[in-house]
Parts: structure tokens; sequence; C-alpha cells
């Protein structure tokens, strides 16, 4: 039975890519970057490079760069402490992602968060995204020393929640953040694609209504494929998915 849905946050709940290009031409005008010969494109460009969709650590990003753009180096540790404490009060929900939590809520399903960052980068990025009333649970890699996809971290929500495995769904864009545990726990796993996040959301709702019903009919063996929100195939190891196309 599905008891929980635990939620990526970037690129997922939070539209991740609108609130950074809304955020770093602000913060080369702050901070005057034509001045020293940068171009305004090429900045976000580069930022958007080097960040790897997510992977790299902001504090180890704005020293690379400044270095790409011969800027003084002390300037790196200026741009970062202006990213973390500008960049989360901007962020923006992906359209449908309130909607889809109150939906779950109200069918009694459980509702958390498990995301790599810096809890006071994301906590305040979930408060200004007015996420943070639906929520049962809010994991972060970097107040747990855990990361994505360290199955620890997974555990560690899961038993939070005083739930076990089998009825917990997690929801991210990003497989590499997920699959590693489910390939040894079975846990369910749904990929969600920011690029049809509207279809994706749809369907998650429209399932809401039937999580009790359909987790008391396991899925037939001859049924277990994994497909994102949106229905399409996507590559995966074998895991215990439960469906969400809209009915």
């Amino acid at each position: 039975m599905i008891r929980a849905v635990l939620f990526d946050l970037d690129e997922t709940l939070i539209d991740k890519t609108a609130t950074v290009l809304t955020f770093l031409p602000l913060q080369y005008q702050r901070f005057r970057l034509g001045e020293h010969g940068v171009d305004e494109q090429r900045y976000i460009a580069e930022f958007l490079q080097l960040e790897k969709a997510g992977l790299v650590r902001k504090r180890d990003l704005y020293p690379r760069l400044v270095e790409t753009f011969g800027l003084p180096g002390e300037l790196a540790e200026a741009l970062f402490r202006d990213f973390e404490t500008v960049y989360p009060g901007m962020a923006v929900p992906m359209s449908g992602a309130k909607q889809t939590i109150s939906a779950l809520k109200q069918y009694g399903v459980l509702v958390g968060v498990v995301s790599n960052g810096e809890g006071n980068v994301q906590r305040p990025k979930i408060a200004a995204a007015g996420l943070n009333e639906g929520l049962d649970l809010v994991v972060i890699s970097g107040d747990i020393g855990l990361r994505k996809p360290e199955r620890e971290i997974f555990e560690l929500a899961v038993g939070r929640l005083h739930l076990p495995v089998d009825s917990c769904l997690f929801v991210g864009d990003n497989p590499r953040g997920r699959y590693c545990w489910s390939r040894e726990r079975r846990y369910a796993c749904r990929l969600f694609r920011p690029e049809k996040r509207l279809a994706g959301f749809a369907a998650l709702a429209a399932v809401s209504n039937r999580v009790a019903a359909a987790a008391d009919s396991p899925c037939p063996r001859s049924e277990r494929t994994h497909r994102g929100l949106d229905g399409d195939e996507a590559p995966a190891p074998k895991v215990t998915p439960m469906h969400l196309a809209a009915a």
C-alpha cells in the first residue's frame, strides 16, 4: 500500500531552471561584472555548464567560474554568499506542484522531500515556493551528511515516517538520484521530466484518488515496467513501480 510520496526538490517541485535564469542576470548586475569584461549571456552559460544540473556544489562552482573569467579570486566567496542569501528567496514552484501535494494529502498520503543541497538554501526555497504547509517531512543532504543516490538517505527518510520501504514512492527528475537504492530494496520510483511537468503532475494528481485501492491490488509481474510520470518509457533498472497513467 502506497502511504507516502517522497519528492525530489529541484526540477520536480521547484522550477529551478526558471529561478536560476532569473537570479543570474541580477547577480551579474549587482557585481557589475560587465565592467570586468564579462558577457552576461556567457556568464549564465558557464554557470549552467559548471553546475552540471545541480550535481556540483555552489561553493565549488564559484571559484571555477571566477577562474574561467579571470576575475579576482576573492570574488568567488562574495558571489557564493550572494547566491546563498538571495537565490533561495526567489524560488518558484513547478506548475501543478501545490495542487498535486494537496490532492495527495486529501487521500491521506504523507508527502515529503528528499533533496541534495545545503539546508540553509533548500529550506528557504521550500518556504519561498509556498510548499511548507503540505509537507510532512523534509530531509536535506547537507543537514545529515548523506547524499542521493546513497541508500542511507532514503532509509533515514522512510524511518522518520515510520513506514515500511514498500509503502513509499519516490518521484524525481534525475535517475541517478534514486536508482542505487531502488535496485537493492525494490523501492518504487517515478521519473519526473521537467519539460513535461504539466502532464506529469496531472498523472500523479489523477492517481491520488486511487492510491489505496491500487495499492491493495499488486501489479501483475508481467506489467512491472518503469515509466515516467507522463507515461513515457524511461531507461531504468528493474523496480516495482506504481502505475501513474491518468485514467
